[in-house]
């Protein structure tokens, strides 16, 4: 199966309504986001900018979202796509090196919507955290599930060490009510566990790497604390 000698692409098309991150071949993915979530094969992750007069009562989510990937020319089932509305200007992007190749991070964060795991359930807001985790090689399913935990962990760390506090009860936030995850590697020529990677947990230079990236990345809800949320400790 070919792949994009360069590596997944980011465009920024729609005067700032959208993010694409163009993969270049085809990549199995593990996560939740609003549009393609759950185990799938997909060539595009999408950023769609919301905001709650886009998503008013009635409003199917999902399908106001796969109506804007149909028109952005995203191939059908072949899209995984975030809903956010943090400015998509704002994404951050990060990398880090292993033996494997290079892992990439993408995300938006918002941070308007703390939360902490147990929260008293409210009304769904959009502002949130959404991150997408590109992988340099084939993984077998564990080791994806096993990089969505790292990942989910390295957001929870991040967010309990920018001192948030939930806007629901005031305990130490550990995200957003909204956040979404999603995992991505090459998808390999032949079926099996032949050629994927069998692990990907912190005592693997593919997990330290996923750490390191996502920690970088990460580490901008601290500022973001002060600019967007002051008062928050």
């Amino acid at each position: 199966m070919s792949r994009s000698p360069e590596g997944p692409t980011l465009r920024a098309p729609l005067g700032g309504a959208a993010l694409h991150l163009d993969l270049g071949a085809e990549h199995d993915a593990v996560g939740w986001t609003v549009l393609g979530g759950g185990r799938r094969t997909v060539r595009r992750v999408d950023w769609w900018l919301a905001t709650s007069d886009d998503l008013l009562p009635g409003v199917d989510a999902r399908e106001w979202v796969q109506e804007r990937v149909t028109a952005a020319g995203g191939e059908e089932g072949a899209t995984a796509a975030f809903l956010t509305s943090r400015r998509l200007d704002a994404h951050v992007v990060e990398s880090a090196e292993c033996e494997h190749g290079t892992v990439r991070a993408v995300a938006t964060v918002g941070l308007g919507n703390a939360l902490t795991a147990g929260d008293d359930a409210t009304p769904v807001r959009v502002c949130t955290i959404n991150v997408a985790v590109v992988l340099p090689c084939p993984c077998t399913e564990e080791a994806m599930l096993e990089t969505l935990g790292l990942a989910s962990e390295a957001k929870c760390a991040a967010v309990l060490d920018a001192g948030m506090r939930s806007v629901v009860s005031a305990r130490r936030a550990t995200g957003t009510g909204t956040d979404a995850l999603v995992v991505l590697a090459p998808a390999p020529s032949t079926e099996g566990p032949e050629g994927r990677q069998p692990y990907a947990g912190k005592h693997t230079t593919l997990g330290a790497a996923v750490g390191r990236a996502d920690g970088r990345m990460l580490r901008l809800i601290r500022p973001l604390t002060r600019t967007i949320l002051p008062g928050l400790t």
